[in-house]
């Protein structure tokens, strides 16, 4: 009985250790996971704001060697200052390899490691990529160099992602460029490409095992990519890729510094941005709705289906102008397309990437270049409520000479996020217009005043006639009253004690369109039936000496 007991305790004890031993192993495979689990494409896209490219830098094949282009930890901090959080690092790695064994120089790793923990350092996400590199990818998507492209597609990445391996979710890693594909063969073919890389970071372990991964599109076209890019590469774990577009379309204006066989250069773009007198300069085609619905493509074909998706460069780059070409017009345009891009791109949820190559921001110093560009960046990204409508409160058909007007603006709705009125004139050498709203008449000829207010605008067209005699003096508001206002019902009450021998009251919708006209003759005042839908309305008051102006609002 003794001896029986004594042999029950042995195994007891020998069972328990056997539980503690598999309890702890569990414990340090389970602790050894969740170090390995990084967050989600999808989580991480929800932090990444807005994004900037450190372009021609690490990438830069034309430079020797041994010259490594580099910024400063300067240059990060004011990137990220100005209100971008994710940089974009281009990087050449087959000109910094041996060509033979594929292996990567050492020192270019850490030199490429440098700039990543500047941009650490803020808490800044950031993407390593294979770029340009003298084609080595991007321009062998074919099958004769398929085998060759994939084993070099497989050293690097295998040498990047072990270099990088325990850097955590804020480095991304993208496979390419803008790999050459306009059809289906050369898309399976990218596929491969793209399955190596994937593979290779992969089988580094750690937290490459969860690391958030890039794939392009065919030319990273948003047309070629929704036709042909049906299929992701396989992955061992889901919701860890991202898909990668470019944007710089229509190229007449975004990137064409010649005139071509094909095509002439666009120096201005957008609604209310076209020239009057230099009008073959105006662009034709991929305007606001041809991009809107471009980047819809993407939207549809990945966003919703809860894969993210980069605009990993996108840019429009100024012009120099000579007479009688407009110079401030083509800026307004640049500007206009920043800011139109970057919301209408952050409203359907991408990420974009403005391209840089030392225009935006100093890579030295960190100064930045080009206030204009930026801002209209960070606005266009950042703007949770947008205009809906602008309306300038003023009708006037025409002006002397020398004469001047006020004209003032209404913005809708008043809580919008940047509600800031700005004018222009569209021939400045016929009208002016101050910041102030104030037209002032130079020579005979036709001018369009904007009124613009975030991505909307209003315009009035002014004829500039006959000089004026006496002194220039603008035409103000007088004495006229409307009642009630708005106007609720049907009968509206007209006070004209200001305005002596007035013959015609006319009632224009905000399109122009006059939709009412009654005539009075030598009234103090007047009550008149109006039977129009409800909306915003300007009623002008004329006669044979003067034209003077009041907003109605009929619900």
């Amino acid at each position: 009985m003794f001896i029986y007991n004594l042999f029950t305790m042995e195994n007891v004890k020998r069972i328990v250790l056997k539980k503690v031993v598999l309890i702890v192993i569990s414990v340090l495979l389970i602790s050894t996971t969740m170090k390995a689990q990084l967050p989600s494409a999808q989580e991480i896209a929800g932090k990444m704001k807005i994004g900037w490219n450190l372009g021609n830098m690490l990438e830069a094949v034309w430079v020797p060697r041994d010259n490594f282009a580099a910024t400063t930890q300067t240059t990060i901090d004011s990137v990220k200052a100005a209100g971008f959080n994710t940089v974009r690092l281009p990087v050449a790695w087959f000109y910094h390899s041996d060509t033979i064994t594929s292996i990567i120089d050492s020192a270019w790793l850490a030199h490429v490691k440098k700039t990543v923990d500047y941009c650490i350092k803020d808490s800044m996400y950031v993407i390593i990529n294979a770029h340009w590199d003298k084609g080595w990818l991007e321009n062998r998507v074919n099958a004769a160099n398929k085998d060759i492209v994939n084993a070099r597609q497989h050293a690097y990445w295998t040498q990047i992602a072990n270099y990088f391996k325990d850097y955590n979710d804020h480095l991304l890693f993208a496979g390419s460029n803008e790999p050459n594909v306009d059809d289906a063969t050369g898309m399976s073919i990218l596929l491969s490409y793209h399955q190596t890389f994937v593979d290779a970071v992969r089988a580094t372990g750690g937290n490459n095992s969860s690391r958030t991964l890039i794939v392009q599109g065919p030319s990273t076209n948003n047309e070629k990519t929704y036709t042909l890019m049906n299929t992701l590469p396989t992955d061992q774990i889901s919701n860890r890729l991202m898909v990668e577009v470019h944007y710089y379309t229509p190229w007449q204006f975004c990137g064409l510094d010649k005139d071509a066989d094909w095509g002439k250069m666009f120096y201005y773009w957008g609604s209310g941005y076209h020239s009057i007198t230099d009008v073959n300069r105006n662009a034709t085609w991929g305007e606001e709705s041809e991009m809107d619905i471009s980047l819809g493509l993407m939207k549809t074909k990945y966003v919703d289906k809860g894969i993210p998706v980069i605009i990993g460069e996108y840019g429009a780059f100024r012009k120099k102008l000579n007479p009688p070409s407009d110079q401030a017009l083509h800026n307004a345009s640049i500007e206009y397309f920043y800011r139109y891009f970057a919301k209408s791109a952050t409203d359907m949820g991408f990420i974009t990437y403005c391209w840089d190559t030392g225009g935006l921001f100093n890579f030295t110093t960190g100064k930045i270049n080009d206030k204009v560009v930026v801002n209209a960046i960070i606005k266009g990204a950042t703007d949770t409520i947008p205009v809906t409508n602008v309306s300038i409160n003023e009708i006037v058909d025409s002006l002397a000479i020398g004469a001047t007007i006020s004209l003032t603006a209404t913005v809708a709705p008043l809580d919008a996020t940047y509600k800031a009125v700005t004018w222009r004139s569209i021939d400045p050498s016929v009208a002016t217009v101050s910041s102030a709203g104030l037209v002032t008449g130079l020579k005979v000829g036709k001018t369009i005043i904007y009124a613009n207010a975030d991505l909307k605008n209003a315009m009035l067209s002014i004829v500039v006639g006959i000089p004026a005699t006496g002194v220039t003096q603008a035409i103000k508001p007088d004495d006229i009253a409307i009642f009630p206002n708005p106007l609720n019902g049907k009968q509206l009450t007209v006070e004209l004690g200001g305005l002596k021998g007035i013959t015609t009251i006319q009632f224009i919708e905000i399109n122009g369109h006059t939709v009412l006209e009654q005539t009075v003759f030598d009234k103090q005042r007047t009550q008149l039936d109006i039977n129009l839908k409800p909306g915003i309305y300007m009623v002008r008051f004329s006669n044979n000496q003067n034209t003077l102006l009041r907003k109605l609002v009929i619900n």
